[in-house]
């Protein structure tokens, strides 16, 4: 529970709503810690995505979703940096402006090729590409919106998935 008081010296209780049934309070938590392991700052990211969400302030599903995408962006950067993407068989260079630019396809595959040794589970990271594109889609449209509740919780328990799923291959 979180209580505000206003200018006009009225006060109101903004009442944080519980996590979804099918999620267990150490959940998050746990992801947040193996995270860690690879570097401190994408644990905090972890944590700051659900706590944010929950916290009950006015903006939480547009920040959360935020932090959400930051914790993706700076996970797969951490697996697989632009230069050794670039040095890769994954690395096709672009047309235009910005012919050195890795694109995310690229840093997915050279991720789970370089991290992963076992192919059926490499196979399915990779076969995740199609769905992470259009989950940032998702988190890059809605982000700068102020988007309605159940739209940001269905959105981020699919990139809480997909992250977990990486984690866990990954032996995190």
């Amino acid at each position: 529970m979180l209580v505000v008081s206003g200018a006009q010296s009225a006060t109101r209780v903004v009442t944080s709503p519980p996590p979804p049934p099918h999620w267990p309070a150490s959940h998050s938590e746990d992801c947040a810690k193996r995270l860690e392991k690879l570097d401190p700052e994408l644990g905090k990211l972890a944590r700051s995505v659900w706590e944010t969400f929950y916290s009950g302030v006015e903006d939480a599903p547009r920040s959360s979703l935020e932090h959400m995408r930051q914790l993706l962006d700076l996970l797969f950067r951490k697996l697989a940096p632009d230069d050794e993407v670039r040095q890769s068989k994954f690395f096709k260079t672009k047309s235009g402006e910005k012919p050195q630019q890795v694109h995310r396809g690229e840093r997915l595959s050279y991720a789970a090729s370089k991290h992963v040794a076992d192919q059926s589970m490499r196979d399915l990271l990779l076969g995740q590409a199609r769905q992470i594109s259009v989950l940032y889609k998702k988190l890059n449209k809605l982000h700068g919106t102020d988007p309605p509740r159940k739209v940001a919780e269905e959105i981020l328990t699919e990139a809480q998935a997909v992250l977990e799923q990486w984690v866990r291959v990954l032996g995190l």
